[in-house]
């Protein structure tokens, strides 16, 4: 009988200190994952007061969305230990799936931006456009128009000359037409009187 107490006791202790490892093991694993789930609302907290609408800030976002749904990933397959680690790993899910929503909310915040600068910056070339059509002439305007249109200024220039000259003899050939019609009336008109 003795020596199955000293058995009985030996077993115990052997359990005690077995116990207390895995206590000791998921209490490591619990401050771990506080300390990264801490370092993790740190960075998005940095990251939310530097908000920058530049494409080179939104990839950024991305790439840490990509290593936040990474680690999320890999704390899912360490929160088999704990029902603490398996809320963990849902809260990271969550702030991933926020970040990608505020992602996405900044570039269409973004396109809206570029949508309407380039709007006004057509709208401004227009009326600069219509400004030089006023002040300089038409060929001053269709030249200024070519070199937006990605021709160098001299190109523009003669094209716009030559356009101009072209209108211009269509204007005298339709005058003339014009006048030799009038003539021709007046002379049918002359020969029946």
């Amino acid at each position: 009988d003795k020596q199955r107490l000293e058995q009985a006791k030996a077993q115990r202790d052997e359990l005690r200190r077995e116990l207390s490892d895995r206590k000791a093991i998921n209490d490591q694993i619990k401050a771990d994952n506080a300390a990264i789930l801490k370092a993790e609302q740190e960075a998005v907290a940095a990251e939310k007061a530097k908000v920058d609408k530049s494409d080179a800030y939104l990839e950024s976002l991305s790439k840490q969305l990509g290593m936040l749904e990474a680690a999320a990933a890999g704390k899912e397959a360490l929160a088999g230990e704990t029902a603490a680690q398996n809320t963990f790993g849902e809260q990271a899910q969550y702030e991933a799936e926020q970040m990608l929503v505020q992602i996405n909310t900044l570039k269409e915040k973004a396109d809206l931006e570029k949508k309407a600068a380039d709007l006004k910056e057509k709208e401004l070339e227009r009326l600069k456009e219509q400004r030089i059509l006023l002040e300089q002439g038409a060929e001053a305007a269709k030249a200024y128009n070519l070199e937006q249109q990605g021709l160098d200024k001299a190109t523009a220039a003669r094209i716009a000359k030559e356009e101009a000259s072209l209108e211009k003899q269509k204007k005298e050939k339709d005058a003339l037409s014009k006048i030799d019609a009038t003539t021709q009336q007046l002379g049918s008109q002359a020969v029946q009187s």
